[in-house]
């Protein structure tokens, strides 16, 4: 992950980072990543993990009750006051 993708992601976040923190941002994400990649590639009775991944084995999907909408509303940038207001990003 590079500093200009590391700063793309922050931007999307409403995220300000200075040089030090941006260079320690890199790192840890790159590490995290080549972290990532091991797991994928983990031989686990001759199958790599994501082979040997049975989705049977999730969790059941539960429904639950969500969050007052006012409440969710309460910290975006922009509302009409039912929904959120957002840049169009497609034409």
């Amino acid at each position: 992950m590079t500093k200009k993708e590391i700063e793309h992601l922050a931007s999307l976040g409403k995220l300000e980072f200075n040089e030090k923190e941006l260079a320690a941002f890199e790192k840890e994400f790159n590490d995290i990543l080549k972290f990532v990649s091991v797991v994928e590639n983990a031989k686990i009775d001759g199958e790599t993990f994501v082979e040997k991944v049975n989705l049977k084995d999730l969790r059941d999907d539960n429904i639950r009750p969500s969050l007052p909408q006012a409440k969710i509303l309460q910290n975006a940038p922009e509302t009409d006051g039912e929904y959120f207001i957002v840049k169009k990003v497609v034409e």
